[in-house]
Parts: structure tokens; sequence; C-alpha cells
């Protein structure tokens, strides 16, 4: 009988543990989540952020826009990847993420890829990035493949033939 008393007593503690964590969590905006440092929690509130309807998710644009101009380079690139699968109706954050690629941060590709997600609202965004920095520069060609990707008669007219910017030897 102890036994048994000891294991529902910790079935109910972590029932109890389990409801506030949830509360935490509810408590928690959906931008706070799409940011977050914890990544289950950005995981989930990814695919809340998927079941939105495009009226609520343009709700979010201009606070994460806010973010994406922020000094922390970690919580803007989360904001970037959820304002890719905002999609077309974020359009307006592609000044925002451009000046971010401007920036040269470490990992390039999630914007070139959310900018591919945004659509064609996003070609004028790449044109600049299309040009040659330094040797070995990998961002024409990034830029290049992402209006490859988006399509449409603008993205394939500003593509360059040859985007490669040399090696660094």
């Amino acid at each position: 009988m102890h036994k048994l008393t000891k294991g529902l007593f910790r079935l109910g503690a972590l029932t109890i543990m389990l409801s506030g964590a949830f509360s935490i969590y509810a408590e928690q905006s959906l931008i706070e989540r799409l940011i977050s440092t914890e990544g289950v929690t950005r995981t989930v509130a990814r695919k809340e952020l998927k079941a939105l309807p495009e009226s609520e998710k343009k709700q979010l644009v201009p606070g994460l826009r806010k973010i994406v101009r922020g000094d922390n380079t970690s919580r803007a690139l989360d904001a970037v990847i959820a304002l890719g699968k905002i999609g077309p109706s974020a359009r307006e954050s592609v000044p925002d993420m451009a000046a971010l690629l401007g920036s040269r941060p470490r990992e390039p590709e999630v914007i070139f890829n959310a900018l591919v997600q945004i659509g064609t609202a996003s070609v004028q965004g790449l044109v600049p990035f299309l040009e040659c920095r330094e040797p070995a520069d990998i961002y024409p060609t990034l830029a290049n493949e992402a209006l490859g990707r988006i399509g449409g008669v603008d993205a394939k007219a500003a593509m360059k033939e040859d985007a490669d910017c040399g090696s660094a030897d």
C-alpha cells in the first residue's frame, strides 16, 4: 500500500509540475516562443504559427521585425525563420533582412531561405548581394540561388549568369 501511495504521490507531483509548465508556456507570447533559447519551445511555436490564419500571422510581423533590427543576432535569426514561415505576408520585413545580411551574420543561409519563402517581394532585396565584395564571397552565389528558387520574370531577370567570386587564393 505504501508503494502505491508513493507512486500516486509522484504521479500527482508530476501532474502539478506539468500543469505549471504549461501555464508558463501559455503566458509567453507566440513571438517569445518563436525566439526562445529552448529548441523544443521554438519547434512547437513554429507549428503553432503554421496553423494560424494569414490575418493572425501578419499581426506578428511588426514584433518580429523589431527583433530582426535588434542587436542580438541569434534572436534575429530565429525571428527571420519565423518571418519566412509567415511567407508573402511578411514582405515588409525584406529591408530588415537585407540589412541583417549586410552585417554579414555567421548563418546567411537562414536569411536567404526566409527571403525565398517570402517570395517575389524579396527580389529587390537580393539584388545588392549579387556583387562580389571580396574573393570567395558566397553571398552572390546564395543570392543567385535564392532568385532561382523564387522564380518569376523579375527574379530571372535579376539573376547573374556567373555569380561565382572565385577563390581567396
